[in-house]
């Protein structure tokens, strides 16, 4: 019950949250990481934010101060899953920059593999995450992210 107030509340507040988000990027330039997290039969871990837009998205979030974009989604996914993942196992996909004056974003885009093992320590921070999906990378649901799509799209084949 207190976890569907939260997740309705998380949905009422995300416009200005978003906003506010935006504001603080366009004042502090602040940039991304976000991570593709395949497992063993090359399925993507999509995930929705408790503050997000609705879509499904890529584990991910703002690069701090002094921090290394690769670290940076290496750290969000630990925070928003629970995963570890070793740095020399983080693939880089590319960069992606949006220049709308109303809703900047510039991301680092990563991809990494984690078999069951790994995947066995799958902890959702039910703070940050409202849903998690596994997904079929020819049968990706609709509402999809403009960042997850091109880093899907440059996944090695």
């Amino acid at each position: 019950m207190i976890r569907q107030i939260y997740l309705k509340a998380g949905k009422i507040m995300s416009p200005a949250v978003i906003a506010l988000l935006g504001l603080q990027t366009r004042v502090t330039g602040q940039k991304r990481a976000r991570i593709v997290v395949l497992n063993s039969n090359r399925e993507v871990m999509l995930v929705k934010g408790v503050v997000s837009r609705g879509g499904w998205s890529l584990p991910g979030g703002g690069i701090e101060k002094n921090e290394l974009p690769r670290a940076a989604a290496i750290r969000e996914l630990r925070e928003e899953t629970g995963l570890e993942v070793e740095e020399g196992a983080v693939y880089e996909l590319g960069y992606f920059e949006r220049n709308r004056p109303d809703r900047p974003y510039d991301v680092y885009l990563y991809w990494t593999m984690m078999n069951e093992q790994q995947l066995k320590a799958l902890r959702l921070n039910s703070i940050e995450i409202a849903q998690m999906q596994w997904a079929k990378l020819d049968a990706l649901p609709a509402n999809l992210s403009a960042a997850t799509k091109i880093a899907l799209d440059k996944l090695p084949k």
